[in-house]
């Protein structure tokens, strides 16, 4: 999500300007782990489902998109030139075994965790939008 006050800058780099460093750097871990078990969670469990319907394009679709944001948020966050496909495939690699290795957890475990971290990513944003209009007095 980009935020339009702020010239385009991520929820991430928001939470910087208003929290601080740490709870940016909270957030980039937080943001890649939740877009792992998007991918995970859209790559084995209704992908499956809607293959043997003949829909497979959204949720494969969904999952390399999520796959495609963490590494881009990881390579962000190393600050990792993301133009030789050799760097590239050093960050994902690993998001990809680690997500190989969600799906072999029960669906039901990992979608536990993904709706858990769905919920908690909206409650520091909440906190995020509170602090920001505390700090510019746009409490009504």
């Amino acid at each position: 999500m980009l935020s339009v006050r702020h010239n385009g800058l991520s929820i991430t780099e928001v939470i910087g300007i208003y929290l601080g460093k740490i709870p940016k750097q909270v957030m980039r871990v937080f943001t890649i782990v939740l877009m792992v078990l998007v991918g995970a969670v859209f790559i084995s469990g209704p992908a499956s489902i809607l293959a043997t319907l003949g829909v497979v394009a959204a949720p494969i679709t969904s999952g390399d998109t999520a796959f495609r944001g963490a590494r881009l948020i990881v390579s962000d966050l190393l600050k990792f030139d993301q133009k030789p496909i050799k760097n590239r495939l050093i960050i994902t690699i690993p998001l990809f075994a680690f997500g190989f290795i969600l799906t072999r957890i029960k669906f039901d475990v990992i979608w536990r965790y993904f709706a858990w971290s769905n919920q908690s990513l909206g409650t520091v944003v909440l906190w995020t939008i509170t602090v920001y209009l505390l700090q510019k007095r746009k409490t009504e």
